[in-house]
Formats: structure tokens, C-alpha cells, sequence
């Protein structure tokens, strides 16, 4: 409607005061920012160092429900069991707040940072050195692309997951969990491949809880060390754990047709 734009037709606009920009908008501005280039260590297994622990043994899970669903009910299953909304390219947790970007919706290779308090810019970790990696099936080159799907820190250090979106026959070499110093971006362990490739993952004190799976291949929860992004347990599913959510002291696990807590 013209009334809608700006101002009637042969009507002065009315200057108007700029209004101030909230954190999301300050969040979201354009930004050129300098591009950190993340060093792949490894396709295996890599650890900088040994870590001494005086952590306990670790994270137990005991299985309290096992539900199947109806596949795609997913958003009542956010709305029913009460849990916070999810956006697999914008997260955030106490200190930083993350921004998934790439050359297109399926490419997601640079993860941008954030001042969670501010909204200040930080710095940008450019995964391009994950994106692709040895022991591609030839002809699957097209659909093996890794990209970032999530991330979360503990202090200053920061845990980034890596997959691509297809079957492990196409390039065994995908779904690391990375642990990276936030202050200098060096890498301090890489996990062996396929501990996770689900839209998320929790740390839950030393652990990490994530998912693995994938169509005629077997599913795991997998529950990672923290410390050093050594394997500690693999728990059976019945499919791919696409959302892992903690609230309060219940673990709730989203799988393409079955829904567990714990």
C-alpha cells in the first residue's frame, strides 16, 4: 500500500530518531572479518599432548524412556517436552555466540565468533582444510563436502563438530569432534572419525555427548572425552541421534524415528 512506504506523495517525511540496535541486529551486522585458517592435524586420531586428569570416571547414562515417533513430528517434540528453540547455523552459549556461514545453505565452513555480552566480533575459523580429505569413493566427490554443525566452549577453549552429510562408504574420514584454543586457534585434539555427525552435540561436565549414524550403518550415542577426544563409551540406538538436549538432569535424544532420555 503506498501508505506503507515512504510517506504520502507530495507530504514531507518526518525525520524519525535513529532507533538503537539491539544485540541481535548488532549480532547479525556485515562484517569483514580476517579469516583464521584452521590447521587439519590429522585423519585420525591426533592429541597434542597427554592431558593429566584428576577428573572422575566420567559421564553414566541410564536410559529412562524409549519411544518411537512419528518422524515428522519433530517440532512437537521440541513443544512437549518443553525445550529451548534450535537453530543448527546461530548458537550460543555462557561466553560466545556462533555463526555458521559458507558459500551456499550446504556449505558451512567458516564459524564466526562472537562477545556474547557485546556482540563484538572475534574472530572467524575458516574449516576449508576439512572440507574435504583422503578416501573419497569415486563418483561420490559431489556429496562428501564436511562442514561445521556445531559448536560450543568451555572457557576459552572451544569444540567444534565436522561431518559430511552421506554414508561412510563415501569417505570414512568425516564426523570429528575438534577442540580448539579460542585465543591462539591452534588445535588441541581431533577425535578419531565418525564419533558424530547429528545436528548438535552436550558437554556434560568432562564428556561430550554426541551421536553417529546413518542409513544401513550402525548408530551410536557416543560419549567423548573432554579432556583429550578419546572415545569413553558407545551406546546402541535404533537410529542416527539427529538432536541431543540436556535440561536440568535429563538428557533428551531425538533419532530419525525413536525418541530416548536419559
Amino acid at each position: 500500500r503506498d501508505g506503507d512506504l515512504a510517506g504520502v506523495a507530495g507530504q514531507p517525511e518526518i525525520p524519525q530518531e535513529p532507533e538503537e540496535a539491539d544485540a541481535s541486529e548488532l549480532f547479525f551486522e556485515t562484517t569483514d572479518p580476517t579469516e583464521i585458517l584452521l590447521e587439519n592435524p590429522s585423519q585420525e586420531y591426533y592429541l597434542t599432548e597427554p592431558v593429566a586428569s584428576e577428573s572422575d570416571a566420567g559421564l553414566t547414562l541410564k536410559l529412562l524412556t524409549e519411544e518411537a515417533n512419528e518422524i515428522t513430528d519433530t517440532e512437537d517434540w521440541f513443544r512437549e517436552n518443553e525445550l529451548p528453540p534450535f537453530d543448527s547455523f546461530h548458537m550460543e552459549d555462557d561466553t560466545y555466540r556462533y555463526e555458521i556461514v559458507g558459500d551456499n545453505y550446504a556449505s558451512g565452513y567458516l564459524l564466526n565468533i562472537y562477545r556474547k555480552e557485546n556482540s563484538m566480533f572475534l574472530k572467524c575459523l575458516d574449516f576449508s582444510n576439512y572440507r574435504y580429505t583422503d578416501n573419497i569413493k569415486p563418483g561420490d566427490e559431489a556429496f562428501v563436502e564436511q562442514r561445521v554443525w556445531w559448536a560450543q566452549s568451555v572457557g576459552d577453549v572451544l569444540y567444534v563438530a565436522v561431518a559430511h552429510n552421506t554414508y561412510t562408504e563415501s569417505c570414512p574420514h568425516t564426523g570429528y569432534l575438534v577442540e580448539i584454543d579460542i585465543n591462539d586457534a591452534h588445535v588441541i585434539w581431533k577425535s578419531a572419525p565418525c564419533m558424530t555427525n547429528g545436528r548438535n552435540f552436550e558437554i556434560i561436565g568432562d564428556t561430550i555427548v554426541c551421536g553417529y549414524g546413518f542409513t544401513a550403518e550402525p548408530d551410536y550415542l557416543n560419549l567423548v572425552s573432554r579432556l583429550d577426544g578419546s572415545l569413553l563409551e558407545q551406546i546402541p540406538v535404533k537410529s542416527m541421534a539427529d538432536y541431543i538436549i540436556r535440561k536440568d538432569d535429563t538428557l533428551y535424544v531425538r533419532t530419525y524415528h525413536t525418541d530416548y532420555t536419559y
